[in-house]
């Protein structure tokens, strides 16, 4: 019967050798079974014995101690480690196959640019006196952005019969195909989008090229 350190010793070369993963993931890889050997290591040696009731009380035990980001990944790491187990015979079948759990990751709001970050990529987008066409249009991508809110994938739907100069409003088609109207009056962005549309080819395919 082979020992759990000789067991984990052979997985992490074949990680190595054969499967060529990443050296920061095998790093995380190694300190998170070394973290498992040195707990399974109190109630037993040798492979037949990691049995679902020590896994259980292993993540039982990681769950106290680390976010629901970290322990996904601990908990996938010693799910990988089980599964070559299995598939080397060293165990008949892994404990995973009857362990069912949800690790539920808090929702985080988005982050937003501060003021000082928006006027910095401005700065930087004018600071071209003889801006390229793609510079031209990146202006007017992001003055629109930073004026509207707009998503990325709702702008990059965005056609010629979607903007009304004259009215100054946008249309933006969002989730669901649903419409909705949005008032474009700032004079940089209506400056930066007229500037754009007077390079731009005369097509109604999307409006940013």
């Amino acid at each position: 019967m082979m020992e759990i350190k000789a067991a984990i010793h052979d997985y992490l070369a074949q990680c190595s050798n054969i499967k060529k993963l990443e050296p920061l993931t095998l790093k995380a890889y190694t300190g998170d079974l070394k973290q498992f050997y040195e707990f399974a290591g109190l109630k037993a040696s040798l492979v037949p014995q990691l049995d679902k009731a020590l896994v259980l009380s292993y993540i039982e035990e990681i769950s106290k101690k680390y976010t629901a980001k970290s322990l996904k990944r601990k908990i996938a790491s010693i799910k990988a480690f089980f599964n070559y187990l299995e598939f080397e015979d060293l165990i008949v079948v892994t404990p995973f196959r009857k362990i069912r759990f949800t690790v539920k990751e808090p929702k985080r709001l988005p982050k937003a640019l501060s003021l000082f970050d928006m006027e910095k990529l401005l700065s930087f987008l004018y600071s071209e006196p003889r801006a390229k066409k793609i510079l031209i249009r990146n202006r007017a991508v992001f003055e629109l952005m930073f004026a509207t809110g707009i998503r990325v994938s709702e702008l990059c739907n965005i056609r010629l019969s979607d903007i009304n100069f004259e009215a100054q409003v946008l249309s933006i088609k969002g989730k669901g195909n649903k419409e909705r109207l949005s008032v474009v009056s700032n004079p940089y962005v209506i400056s930066a989008l007229q500037n754009y549309l007077s390079i731009r080819p005369n097509n109604n395919s999307p409006f940013f090229l």
